[in-house]
């Protein structure tokens, strides 16, 4: 069957023969063997080919035979279904998908959001981080950044609603503000200071901090100069990057104080950010390099100045 379906697929991809001409060489018993037997192709055709195939598949009811499945007991099974209606872009079985977010098997559950993702189903999103909050793990976050930054920037105004009208946990919060940092928007930039001042997670705090310092909006420099006088590296050295690269003269103490900073790190980045400053910031540095009473800064400067010419 197999070498049969063959020749007749890349027949029917040639418009040699028709969907209905197909449904003759495939019976209802032999569909989960169609399944596997289309699946490499869906993984490697593109374009109008594999529209073409999902319409194949359309019309040998595939799709009625997956939603079905999903009714099943098999764990295995619904979750195989899930992943082939994803593979078939199957809209008809959105509803069907979005049930399949509170299935007790959690592979199930993720399977489903993936899925609802795929198909772009931004209606079920609210949903997918409400039960993601009350019954995923923080060990998912990666999982779900991937998910929601394959959607692309149409996803940034439902997602900015969510974000200030729904209760969800500090890992899914974080989630968000890692990804209005990725696609710079600005429509959240009051929302993400308000959530770092009061916010009592110190990983939240340092995502707020990273997406608003990815701005490099001179009207922030007070919110860099204020978190600066936080204890925590991370957070110091991502508002020193921000005030290096807008390079106001008004930054230029407190830069030349974290120069002289015990902790490594905080000193290099606060050095490299006064050579961003061009001559000025090389002459800023020369004369601390003499006038530092810190070994570490000096050498740092020596260094860095010496890379300069």
């Amino acid at each position: 069957k197999s070498d049969r379906w063959f020749i007749s697929l890349f027949d029917y991809l040639e418009g040699k023969i028709t969907g209905e001409d197909f449904r003759l060489l495939v019976k209802k018993r032999d569909i989960p063997y169609f399944l596997e037997f289309s699946k490499e192709y869906f993984l490697d055709l593109a374009g109008e080919d594999k529209v073409k195939l999902r319409e194949l598949l359309v019309e040998l009811r595939v799709d009625d035979y997956l939603i079905k499945s999903l009714s099943t007991g098999n764990h295995w099974k619904k979750i195989y279904a899930i992943y082939y209606l994803g593979l078939m872009d199957c809209q008809k079985a959105v509803s069907m998908l979005r049930d399949e977010i509170f299935d007790p098997s959690r592979v199930v559950s993720w399977m489903a959001i993936a899925n609802l993702m795929q198909l772009r189903d931004l209606d079920s999103l609210k949903t997918i981080l409400e039960h993601l909050g009350k019954n995923g793990s923080a060990e998912s976050k990666s999982q779900l950044l991937v998910f929601l930054l394959d959607h692309g920037s149409e996803i940034l105004p439902h997602l900015e609603d969510i974000f200030r009208n729904s209760e969800l946990e500090d890992w899914i919060l974080q989630v968000c503000v890692d990804v209005f940092g990725h696609y710079l928007y600005s429509n959240v930039i009051d929302d993400l200071i308000t959530l770092y001042h009061q916010t009592n997670s110190l990983e939240l705090k340092i995502s707020c901090v990273g997406a608003l310092c990815n701005f490099e909006n001179p009207e922030l420099i007070d919110f860099y100069e204020e978190v600066l006088n936080y204890p925590n590296r991370a957070i110091k050295i991502k508002a020193i990057k921000a005030l290096g690269s807008l390079q106001e003269d008004r930054s230029v103490p407190s830069l030349i104080s974290l120069a002289q900073h015990d902790d490594f790190w905080i000193a290099k980045r606060s050095i490299e950010a006064l050579k961003n400053y061009g001559e000025q910031g090389l002459t800023d540095l020369n004369s601390l390099m003499h006038l530092s009473s810190s070994e570490i800064t000096r050498e740092l400067i020596k260094e860095s100045l010496q890379a300069a010419f």
